[in-house]
Order: C-alpha cells, then sequence, then structure tokens
C-alpha cells in the first residue's frame, strides 16, 4: 500500500514484472496502464483483481513486462549520476 522509497516498484519493473501499486508511487515510475496500474484507493478486491487480471491475460502481461524493463533503464544509477554531472558542469561554466 505505501513504500516511502518507490525502490522496490523501480526493482520490480527492472525484472519485468509489471507494478500493481498505490497513488503513493510516484507517477513517473509506476505508469498506470503502462508498466502497472495505479490504485487510488487501499481495498485488497480492487489490488486483487488488477493482479488477476495481468495473471488471466498473457498479452497484457507480456505487454505491460516490456514497458516496465523498457522504464526502468531511466532510473539506472550509472545514467541518473552522469545526468547530475551533466547538469553540474552546465551550471559551473
Amino acid at each position: 500500500m505505501y513504500e516511502g522509497f518507490y525502490y522496490p516498484a523501480i526493482e520490480a519493473s527492472a525484472t519485468g514484472t509489471p507494478i500493481v501499486g498505490s497513488y503513493n508511487i510516484p507517477s513517473e515510475v509506476l505508469i498506470h496502464g503502462y508498466n502497472g496500474f495505479r490504485i487510488n484507493i487501499f481495498d485488497e478486491r480492487t489490488y486483487a483483481s488488477y493482479i488477476i487480471k495481468l495473471l488471466k491475460d498473457e498479452e497484457l502481461w507480456s505487454r505491460m513486462s516490456r514497458n516496465a524493463r523498457e522504464h526502468a533503464k531511466k532510473f539506472d544509477a550509472v545514467v541518473i549520476a552522469q545526468r547530475i554531472l551533466d547538469i553540474y558542469k552546465c551550471t559551473k561554466s
């Protein structure tokens, strides 16, 4: 239901596991209908219905799995560190 740090969601995406999570996960990490499903209320039945939907629809799982792996690349630590260095270099000049 709640994760103060969203790393588990990124780790799940990196393994190709679509996420079913709450709106507490930042929207740049969990994109509803793309790499998983965002749930706006905590209701076990709602969570379960999305999980069942993923498990029953192989094409949906495959598509979201591919999207999840691709999306997780945006959060690669090396890539992020390089972006920070690039920003620092630009502001230093």
